[in-house]
Protein backbone atom coordinates (compact mmCIF):
# COMPACT_ATOMS: atom_id res chain seq x y z
CA UNK A 1 0.00 0.00 0.00
CA UNK A 2 1.41 3.61 -1.20
CA UNK A 3 1.24 6.10 1.12
CA UNK A 4 -0.53 9.18 -0.13
CA UNK A 5 1.60 11.90 1.13
CA UNK A 6 5.30 11.80 2.90
CA UNK A 7 5.45 12.16 6.63
CA UNK A 8 7.00 15.16 6.43
CA UNK A 9 3.58 16.68 4.39
CA UNK A 10 1.39 15.17 6.63
CA UNK A 11 2.92 16.58 9.69
CA UNK A 12 2.92 20.10 8.38
CA UNK A 13 -0.19 19.95 6.91
CA UNK A 14 -1.28 19.17 10.80
CA UNK A 15 0.17 22.03 11.96
CA UNK A 16 -1.20 24.16 9.50
CA UNK A 17 -4.78 23.02 10.29
CA UNK A 18 -3.95 23.63 13.77
CA UNK A 19 -2.55 26.86 13.82
CA UNK A 20 -5.15 28.07 11.38
CA UNK A 21 -8.06 27.00 13.35
CA UNK A 22 -9.48 29.79 15.14
CA UNK A 23 -11.10 27.37 17.96
CA UNK A 24 -8.11 26.40 19.30
CA UNK A 25 -6.47 28.83 21.79
CA UNK A 26 -3.33 27.42 22.32
CA UNK A 27 -2.25 26.98 19.14
CA UNK A 28 0.58 24.77 18.51
CA UNK A 29 3.16 28.06 18.29
CA UNK A 30 2.97 28.97 21.82
CA UNK A 31 4.12 25.43 22.61
CA UNK A 32 7.42 24.29 24.19
CA UNK A 33 9.41 22.45 22.02
CA UNK A 34 9.14 19.20 24.23
CA UNK A 35 4.78 19.84 23.93
CA UNK A 36 5.71 19.83 20.05
CA UNK A 37 7.51 17.10 19.75
CA UNK A 38 4.95 14.87 22.07
CA UNK A 39 2.23 16.45 19.41
CA UNK A 40 4.04 15.55 16.12
CA UNK A 41 4.74 12.14 18.08
CA UNK A 42 0.69 11.58 18.54
CA UNK A 43 0.23 12.48 14.97
CA UNK A 44 2.08 9.62 13.75
CA UNK A 45 2.42 6.85 15.63
CA UNK A 46 -0.32 5.17 14.35
CA UNK A 47 1.44 4.65 11.04
CA UNK A 48 2.95 1.01 11.00
CA UNK A 49 4.59 1.80 7.49
CA UNK A 50 7.16 4.12 9.03
CA UNK A 51 10.72 3.77 7.74
CA UNK A 52 14.34 4.90 8.66
CA UNK A 53 13.82 7.61 5.73
CA UNK A 54 10.37 8.88 7.43
CA UNK A 55 12.69 8.60 10.85
CA UNK A 56 15.05 11.19 9.12
CA UNK A 57 12.56 13.31 7.49
CA UNK A 58 10.93 13.86 10.67
CA UNK A 59 13.70 14.98 12.31
CA UNK A 60 14.07 17.49 9.47
CA UNK A 61 10.99 18.99 10.61
CA UNK A 62 11.49 18.73 14.37
CA UNK A 63 14.54 20.69 13.64
CA UNK A 64 12.87 23.50 11.70
CA UNK A 65 9.99 23.82 14.12
CA UNK A 66 12.86 24.96 16.92
CA UNK A 67 13.75 27.21 15.31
Amino acid sequence: MKRQMSIEQKIERELQKINSDPKKPHKIRHLTPEEKKDFIDSLITDDEDWTEEDEIKYQRVMKRLQR
